[in-house]
This record gives C-alpha cells, sequence and structure tokens, in this order.
C-alpha cells in the first residue's frame, strides 16, 4: 500500500486559523498540526489514532501520545506508519483525533488520511462451471480464478445476437464469484460462444475467451423429473467405451452414416437442473449423478428390462447425444431423440429415428 498525497486540512488554534495536512511519504502518513500564531506559553493536546475503513494493526499502526508546543513554536508533526501488504482492496481511510488542549481551543478535531491501494490488482478467470446454458432461461454458474474483489461484475462479449446477462453475483472469496445467468430467447438459430469477463470495481479485468455457450437447445437431453440426489459413483473409462462402442453400433444397424464422424470425447460434469448431457460438435457431456437419478449401466444393450427402477439409463443417454452429433435434433419424442427421458427407461435407435418427424422439440430432459 501507500499513502495517498491528496492534503487533507482541518484545523486547530488558541484563537482561529491553524491545520493539520497531511501530506506524507509512501509508507509513513505526516498530520502538521499549527497553530495560528505563536504562544508566549507552552500548549498541549493529546492525539490519537482511530479506525475507519482501514484498520489499526492490518493497514496502520496505531499511534497516540502528547503533542507540546513550545513557546514560540506553531508547527507539530504526528506520524502515523502505513502498513504493506499484497491484498488487493479498495482504497481506505483512518483518522487521528485531537483532544484536551491547554491553552488553546481545538476548531475541528478530526484529521483523515486516506491509504490508497498500490498492489497490482493480478485478476484471472479462469472457468465457469456449468459453462452452458440453453436460450430462454437461465442457470446458477461458479466462476473461478484469481484477484477478484467484492462488487465485481461479470458481463459477456464478443458473441453473436442479444448478450447473456448475470443478476445475483455474489463474490464468496478473492477466487470465486456465484451469479445467475440468463439467456435471452432470441438470436440465432445456432448455439451462441461468448467470451466472459469479471471487471473489479477498479476497472481492472480478465476475460475468459470462448468461455461460455448459449445453446439453441437441440442438442441437450434433460431428464423428466429433477431425482432425490444420489452419490454420484464414479465412471470407468472402460463403461463409457464399451458404452460409446454399443451406441455407435445400434446407430449404424439403424443405417446411419458414421463416415462423417470423427473421434468423440465423453467428459462428466455437474449440468444444471434436470439436463442429463449435452452434445457440442464431437464432446459429449454427461451429468455426474443424472440430475439426481444416478446412472445405470450394463452391457446388455438389446435388453431393456434389466434398466433400474428410478435411475437413468446410460446407453439412452450417450446415443441420444450421439444422434445430435450426427445431426438429428429433438423431432422423435417417443424414441431415441425424444426430448425427455424417464427413469428406467431405455431408448436405443432404429430405422425410424432417421425418419424426421413435423413437430420438433428443443430440449432433452427428465420429467
Amino acid at each position: 500500500m501507500r499513502v495517498s498525497r491528496e492534503n487533507l486540512r482541518r484545523w486547530t488554534s488558541n484563537s482561529a486559523g491553524s491545520f493539520i495536512d497531511r501530506v506524507g511519504p509512501s509508507s509513513l502518513a505526516s498530520f502538521t498540526v499549527s497553530l495560528d500564531s505563536a504562544n508566549a506559553s507552552p500548549i498541549t493536546l493529546n492525539y490519537i489514532t482511530a479506525d475507519g475503513t482501514a484498520v489499526a494493526g492490518s493497514d496502520f499502526s496505531a499511534a497516540s501520545g502528547t503533542l507540546t508546543f513550545a513557546p514560540g513554536v506553531t508547527t507539530q508533526t504526528i506520524l502515523v506508519p502505513i502498513l504493506d501488504d499484497t491484498a488487493v482492496e479498495p482504497d481506505e481511510t483512518f483518522a487521528v483525533i485531537l483532544s484536551n488542549p491547554v491553552v488553546a481551543t481545538i476548531v475541528d478535531e478530526q484529521g483523515l488520511g486516506s491509504i490508497a491501494d498500490d498492489d497490482a490488482t493480478s485478476i484471472q478467470v479462469a472457468v465457469i462451471s456449468p459453462d452452458f446454458v440453453s436460450k430462454g432461461s437461465s442457470v446458477d454458474v461458479t466462476i473461478t480464478g484469481a484477484g477478484f474483489v467484492a462488487g465485481a461484475s461479470v458481463t459477456f462479449e464478443n458473441g453473436p445476437g442479444p448478450a447473456p446477462s448475470a443478476s445475483n453475483v455474489v463474490g464468496v472469496d478473492s477466487t470465486t464469484i456465484t451469479a445467475t445467468i440468463a439467456a435471452p430467447n432470441g438470436g440465432p438459430k445456432r448455439d451462441r460462444v461468448w467470451d466472459v469477463r469479471v471487471t473489479n470495481p477498479d476497472g481492472s479485468s480478465a476475460m475468459l475467451a470462448r468461455g461460455f455457450t448459449v445453446t439453441a437447445g437441440r442438442n441437450l437431453m434433460a431428464a423428466s423429473t429433477a431425482g432425490p440426489g444420489t452419490d454420484a459413483e464414479p465412471f470407468y473409462r472402460w463403461q463409457l467405451r464399451f458404452a460409446l462402442r454399443s451406441t455407435r453400433a445400434s446407430w449404424r444397424d439403424a443405417g446411419a452414416d458414421l463416415g462423417r464422424l470423427g473421434p468423440l470425447h465423453i467428459r462428466v460434469a455437474d449440468l444444471p437442473g434436470t439436463t442429463l448431457g449435452r452434445a457440442d460438435g464431437t464432446t459429449i457431456t454427461l451429468d455426474r449423478d443424472a440430475a439426481g437419478h444416478g446412472w445405470f449401466f450394463d452391457f446388455t444393450p438389446g435388453d431393456a428390462s434389466d434398466v433400474s427402477e428410478g435411475r437413468m439409463d446410460l446407453l439412452t443417454a450417450i446415443a441420444h447425444e450421439l444422434g445430435h452429433a450426427l445431426g438429428h435434433d429433438h423431432d422423435h419424442e417417443d424414441d431415441v431423440m425424444g426430448e425427455v427421458l424417464d427413469p428406467g427407461v431405455r431408448r436405443l435407435p432404429d430405422r425410424d429415428s432417421l425418419v424426421p418427424r413435423p413437430g420438433r422439440v428443443d430440449r432433452f430432459s427428465s420429467r
């Protein structure tokens, strides 16, 4: 920290017209107490520091004592050490208070010191999670990074159409911000990718490039209802590999052209609301606990009778998102490309899945 060089004038006198003038160097606040004229006898008064937004012990060293003006002396100085730190924080103030004058009258007993922050604001935005929302809806997100200050704002830049907006922005600490992100219902009928910017009150900011997506809705699958909540069991790579291989085979047997698909990747994340999964190009994202229901996995794709009641079928979710990767939308409400999935239900592609139908819907969710 450094001490602001702005002069702060406060008056004390034995008749009229003396002042405290704070013009200290970078590590020392200097308050000059002046008399309007010399006096023939000694003048004394007490002083003490008082916390404001700056706090003794962390921002400055507390000081107190007695000033004595000898005959003929018209100025005395109070020095208050300023404590340096590395915290990024707003400018702060503290006070020096005069009292108990002898052979003098205090016109204004308080002088203010201003501590201006000189710590470089190293603000960074690392992750926003979840990193997407459907147009016309909202989602609660957590932004992690560094250098966040209370009162920081969240905005979205460099994307097509109307931008998402952030509300209920709360700085949990210097590394975490929570907010509610709402996406307008208009705009292009395709996914829209935005840069995410966090701006501190002092104007310093950082951006996460292409960090947030507003989806057109066609690539989301959701549970029909939110589940009671489960302890999410970890996915094993061999389970995901088997499920992806099985669902690719199901689409191939249904007559889909898999030749246009590149390598597919599956990741697991905490998705909002009842969302079970989403497809973004060749990346399929699955909700960690299947919207609170938990996932069901087995080695018999063709046997739907084994699917555990109350759980969401992993094969159906991957087959659905694979259908999006193949270019299919939610135009089949009663098969694998249906908008929502009930617990305990398995749907795999067949030849009817390749036939477009009217009445397309825009989201895959639970009910």
